[in-house]
């Protein structure tokens, strides 16, 4: 039971007091010490719930980078795609010229290797240089002399004794028509001119293409 005092006497009522106010202090303390230790547990608790909002930001930071250097890397690839594809596309294109050009290049050769050869068989067919200019000169005297009304046979002949002795005639006409005739004109020299081994197989070459 608890102790009482007697009359005039309050020292067990002080004992008893102190006793209260003991244990009060000793609750006090306990429940500081929780206290300080629910403080303690609440800045943890703020701890981690700062440190989670970061790493959060960090997350969401690092996922962002990520998704910037995938990007990045893609578009990258897009453009080395694009420009292999544009390489591929212009290399078709110089290849299409070159192969046009080597067409055209090819079939102007061949044009002028036929036309060589035609002017060269016309020479051959109507005969040389030299005899084409004769022909030429005859056709223009034929032509002055039909303009002109001129005689063809003069006259007055002027003679003089010939190899034999005998007296003989000449005039201009019979002049250039023995000039004409004669080999002094190159007549059958288209003939006598060979053709090269090579232009004769060019020309074979260029005929068959042609047929």
């Amino acid at each position: 039971g608890t102790p009482a005092s007697s009359e005039g006497d309050r020292r067990i009522d002080d004992i008893l007091a102190q006793l209260r106010e003991r244990q009060i202090a000793r609750e006090k303390i306990d429940t500081y010490a929780e206290q300080e230790k629910a403080a303690c547990q609440e800045r943890v608790l703020r701890e981690a719930e700062a440190r989670a909002g970061i790493q959060q930001q960090l997350t969401a930071s690092e996922l962002s980078i990520k998704i910037q250097e995938n990007q990045g890397k893609a578009d990258l690839q897009k453009a080395l795609q694009q420009a292999d594809q544009i390489r591929a596309m212009a290399d078709a294109e110089a290849a299409k010229v070159r192969k046009l050009a080597e067409a055209r290049a090819e079939e102007t050769a061949r044009v002028g290797m036929a036309q060589a050869i035609a002017i060269d068989e016309q020479v051959r067919a109507y005969g040389g240089p030299r005899f084409q200019l004769t022909q030429q000169v005859m056709s223009r005297f034929a032509e002055a002399v039909e303009k002109s009304g001129v005689e063809l046979v003069p006259r007055i002949v002027m003679g003089g004794a010939n190899g034999n002795g005998k007296s003989g005639g000449s005039n201009m006409l019979e002049t250039l028509l023995a000039l004409m005739l004669s080999e002094k004109v190159g007549d059958g020299e288209h003939l006598a001119v060979e053709r090269r081994p090579e232009a004769v197989a060019l020309r074979d070459q260029v005929l068959a293409s042609l047929q």
